[in-house]
């Protein structure tokens, strides 16, 4: 009831309480957000913001509970970032990556073809897919696996790779940079996937 009035005191205590004590075991994501906003909890808040928005629909529609619970402007905001998300993924399943032809590389021909089937019968289609989608950035570290490309030789694969992985700003950090920009944090600090 803190929140209600203005009793700092109150606030203060019960955000020390749930800080020490997690009184929040068994409640759902949505319940917890809605608290963390309520309390102005940040770590809680962008934690379960992040989590309710790689929810997959079949893990858990948002049900009508969930959204009486976040109240309109936050399932808004949560509705809109995965629609955001949504968009961002259907581009980038819909343009082919830049290829780049290896200079040690002797099937050009076959690498170019290899690469196009590659993206738009697999990754492509990966990123879209109605059930489960996969978020960019795991699209790109299946990308490294050089089994998931057919007929590529292998000096084109690292180097188209290697490539993508250091593209600024990264087409595979769009779900990051949307979220991030959700939250209030800055874009610059999207932890850039390292080459290892």
């Amino acid at each position: 009831m803190s929140h209600l009035f203005d009793a700092p005191e109150g606030l203060r205590m019960a955000r020390q309480e749930l800080s020490v004590h997690d009184f929040t075991d068994g409640w759902t994501l949505f319940r917890k957000l809605a608290l963390a906003d309520t309390l102005n909890f940040t770590f809680w808040f962008n934690t379960a913001f992040r989590a309710i928005i790689h929810m997959q629909d079949s893990d858990h529609y948002i049900q009508s509970s969930d959204a009486a619970a976040l109240g309109l402007p936050l399932f808004l905001r949560i509705y809109t970032v995965r629609q955001e998300i949504e968009l961002h993924r259907k581009a980038l399943a819909c343009q082919l990556p830049t290829f780049l032809i290896s200079p040690a590389c002797n099937t050009e021909d076959i690498c170019k073809d290899a690469w196009a089937s590659a993206w738009f019968e697999y990754f492509a289609l990966r990123l879209v897919h109605p059930d489960e989608p996969v978020c960019d950035r795991d699209i790109l570290i299946e990308m490294e696996s050089h089994s998931n490309w057919p007929d590529l030789c292998e000096f084109c694969h690292i180097d188209n790779v290697r490539d993508l992985r250091s593209m600024y700003p990264n087409p595979f950090d769009g779900e990051e940079c949307i979220i991030r920009r959700a939250l209030g944090e800055p874009e610059d600090d999207a932890i850039m996937i390292d080459d290892e």
